[in-house]
Order: structure tokens, then sequence, then C-alpha cells
């Protein structure tokens, strides 16, 4: 890639970087690409696959077994794409609560972060589905132990 500062061609690296995701601890991107300019200095920082590493980051986040951190609540609140009303909604809390945790004013209730978890685990599309307003099937066939089909 040619650089935006002085137009000579880039030289395409890979280095450990430092990801400020506002967490309480450091995260780094491991071989993380950056383009430098070997004219002007100029550095041209990236990540490969952002949306996946953030995923990524969000599922480690819900497996660790200590109790969530308010910027870990923010963060996969974020991975998921939901807004603290969105949240709080799924969640059965306020707007309020949901920002408090957030920033660390009140911790995280037991069973608001399990089910955060959880939902952090299973997929947001889980959630999308409990607010779906699909009908109950009229019957629901169960043809062997790995095979269930609704009528």
């Amino acid at each position: 890639m040619k650089c935006i500062a002085c137009g000579h061609e880039t030289d395409a690296r890979k280095e450990d970087r430092k990801l400020d995701l506002g967490l309480p601890y450091h995260v780094v991107a491991k071989g993380a690409p950056v383009h430098v300019c070997s004219n002007c200095g100029a550095r041209y920082p990236g990540i490969q696959a952002p949306l996946a590493a953030l995923n990524a980051l969000a599922l480690w986040i819900a497996r660790r077994p200590a109790r969530l951190h308010g910027s870990e609540v923010r963060f996969v609140r974020n991975a998921l794409g939901w807004s603290q009303e969105q949240l709080c909604h799924r969640l059965g809390v306020t707007v309020e609560t949901i920002s408090r945790w957030e920033n660390s004013k009140k911790p995280i209730g037991y069973q608001s972060e399990l089910a955060l978890r959880f939902l952090v685990l299973a997929g947001s599309e889980v959630a999308e589905r409990i607010d779906s307003d699909a009908e109950l099937p009229s019957r629901v066939d169960v043809l062997d132990t790995r095979v269930v089909e609704a009528a």
C-alpha cells in the first residue's frame, strides 16, 4: 500500500500490538499486520479479522471463571451489538442498572451475570428467538433421540 503522508510504498510487517479496549487487563493482538513507510516512518496498524477477534475475546470473557468486571459487561454487550436498552430488556433490569454495572458502581447480580454469559456463549440469535412472536406449534414429534420436528 502507499503511504498516505508521502506517497511512498510501505513495508508490510507483523508485530504484537497492545489494544486499548477499556478492559482491566492488557489485550495484545499477536502478529497484527502493520504497514510502515520506509521514507517517512508513518505507521498504519491493522487487525486481521477484527470482528472475529473481538467475538473470540467476548467468548473468552464469558468463559472466564471470575466475576465480570463492569468494563467486561460493556465489552460483551457491544460484542453482541446491543444498546443498553436492548440488554436491559433481555435481562429484565433498568437502563440505570446496566449503567451502574458498566461503570463499576454496582456489581452485576449473579443471575444477570449467568444470563449474560449464556447469551454470549449461545449467541445473540437466542435472545432474538425469545423476543419473537412466533406461534406455538400444534404438535412436536420426537422421531428418535436426536431428531425433533415441530408440526
